[in-house]
């Protein structure tokens, strides 16, 4: 036992303001990541292939300037381009299970390397959501750093992986409209990954919570960031995000930051 166990914390653990929606590969962690991806490209709930631009638009509400992401299907990539997008990517987004964490998330997927390196292990030993793997990520600047995913034995607790998602409502198709991702879509796509969502959702139609939460993931400097709790606090001032979803914005807030101090490094 642990100085922790005796001190009667469970042996798993977790404080719940590391859990948030999106996985989050720290360098600080040496062991990396134990997780099992969830599904296939032909689900769209769980697996998107799409491309990634960021745009600036004007708070509704403070009338200042932000910077968030725009994506889109594979298929819709001179959409970004006409619309004048900037540092256009092709992204992947793939729904999780983190046995750390013990939670459904998504990994969102910009590096061609990790990319390449999971295709590699399709094609050697098939879906990956039949096995578990390591992700480990070393350095802390751009420069320096580089990512290891390797495939890994199981431990026989692949049920979890299995219980996880059977009780989530993860839904990735919501990254294409800027919504909420832990919350599903009325209708399912009608074909593949390269679909939109059947029910036409418009960037107005977002909830305060999806507004603010995209502003929060979206900036790019601690000032937009303040800006954006601000606005947050304005919300719930008015009423208009519950403390459920306050709770939910400030593991985002702690992921930003995280981000933030990544970049300054850089």
């Amino acid at each position: 036992m642990s100085n922790l166990t005796d001190w009667g914390l469970p042996k798993d653990y977790v404080n719940p303001s590391k859990i948030g929606p999106y996985l989050k590969l720290d360098p600080a962690n040496k062991l990396g990541v134990r997780l099992r991806i969830l599904g296939s490209f032909k689900d769209p709930r769980l697996a998107i292939r799409g491309f990634e631009g960021w745009e600036y638009i004007t708070d509704q509400v403070t009338g200042q300037e932000m910077k968030r992401p725009h994506r889109v299907p594979m298929s819709n990539r001179n959409d970004l381009v006409r619309a004048g997008r900037d540092e256009i990517k092709h992204f992947w987004a793939l729904a999780i299970y983190n046995y750390t964490l013990d939670c459904v998330q998504c990994w969102q997927i910009n590096q061609s390397t990790i990319q390449t390196r999971i295709e590699d292990l399709v094609e050697i030993h098939g879906a990956p959501n039949g096995y578990d793997l390591q992700a480990i990520r070393t350095g802390t600047t751009k420069n320096d750093t580089k990512y290891v995913i390797e495939k890994i034995e199981p431990k026989g607790d692949e049920h979890l992986a299995i219980n996880a998602l059977e009780e989530s409502t993860i839904d990735l198709r919501q990254l294409f409209v800027g919504g909420d991702i832990m919350t599903p879509l009325e209708e399912k796509a009608s074909g593949g990954d390269s679909e939109k969502p059947n029910r036409v959702v418009t960037r107005s139609d977002l909830k305060p919570i999806e507004l603010v939460r995209n502003r929060i993931e979206g900036a790019q400097t601690y000032e937009q960031l303040d800006e954006a709790l601000l606005l947050r606090d304005t919300y719930v001032e008015r009423g208009d995000i519950s403390k459920a979803e306050l709770l939910a914005l400030k593991a985002v807030e702690r992921s930003t930051k995280e981000r933030l101090a990544d970049e300054e490094v850089a």
